[in-house]
Parts: structure tokens; C-alpha cells; sequence
């Protein structure tokens, strides 16, 4: 897996292990900030996305370009990434951990807080979560 270089805020840097689902953030034509960026070896914040400038928010696989998921964004949306730790057989000795990826984005409507989601297992596999 490869790693990627991560600039903390005092400067420091460290070296972060890619994954496979990564966030990119569309601006316009050719330009875009990826959360694991092949092209420089960095590893980017999701606080370091432009939120005015956003076009479209996606969630993309490291090693096949056709697996991702679009969201076009709208200036009253805001962009969701996070991770869910799943646990399946929980107390066995068939136990297992899956980290699954949250992708999506928040709205307010009529003074509420609605997030549109879509839970994303290692494996591509999806799910509608309510938010």
C-alpha cells in the first residue's frame, strides 16, 4: 500500500498508508484536490477543501478509476467523508473489523439539518444510511 506524506500543524510531517476509497474535491476543468494525491505523494485534510469553489465532491478507488461515486455540489451543501468501523460476529472467535467509508453531503431544509449518505464497504458493495 503505498504512503503518502502528511503535514501537521506545527509543521511536522508523517507518513500516512493510502486506503482504498479516497475524497476528491472538484473545482473546474483539471483542477481538483485528491485526499491521497498519487501525483505528489500528499496527503490532504478534508478541512483543506475549498468549500465555495466545490463543483462536484467524489469517492474513487486507488485502483480502478471506473469504481466512484459523484455527488454534483450545490453552495447550500455541504460534503460528508468519514469512516464507520463495522464489527460482524462480534464476541466469537469469528470475529471481524471492517473499516466502511461514509461519502455524501448535509443540507438544511426547513431549519433541519438532512445529510444524503452512502456507506461504502471495502469491497464496493453499498448502502443507503439515513442520516
Amino acid at each position: 500500500m503505498p504512503t503518502f506524506t502528511r503535514t501537521g500543524p506545527d509543521g511536522t510531517l508523517t507518513r500516512v498508508a493510502g486506503e482504498p476509497w479516497f475524497w476528491v474535491a472538484h473545482y473546474g476543468p483539471g483542477e481538483h484536490l485528491a485526499q491521497f494525491d498519487a501525483r505528489d505523494g500528499t496527503f490532504h485534510r478534508f478541512g483543506e477543501i475549498d468549500r465555495e469553489r466545490l463543483t462536484t465532491f467524489a469517492l474513487a478507488h486507488r485502483d480502478d478509476a471506473a469504481r466512484r461515486f459523484e455527488v454534483p455540489m450545490k453552495p447550500w451543501m455541504r460534503p460528508i467523508h468519514a469512516y464507520r468501523n463495522v464489527v460482524l460476529n462480534a464476541n466469537t472467535l469469528r470475529e471481524v473489523r471492517i473499516r466502511t467509508y461514509l461519502f455524501g453531503y448535509q443540507e438544511t431544509v426547513e431549519g433541519r439539518n438532512v445529510k444524503h449518505l452512502v456507506q461504502v464497504w471495502p469491497d464496493g458493495r453499498t448502502v443507503l444510511v439515513r442520516g
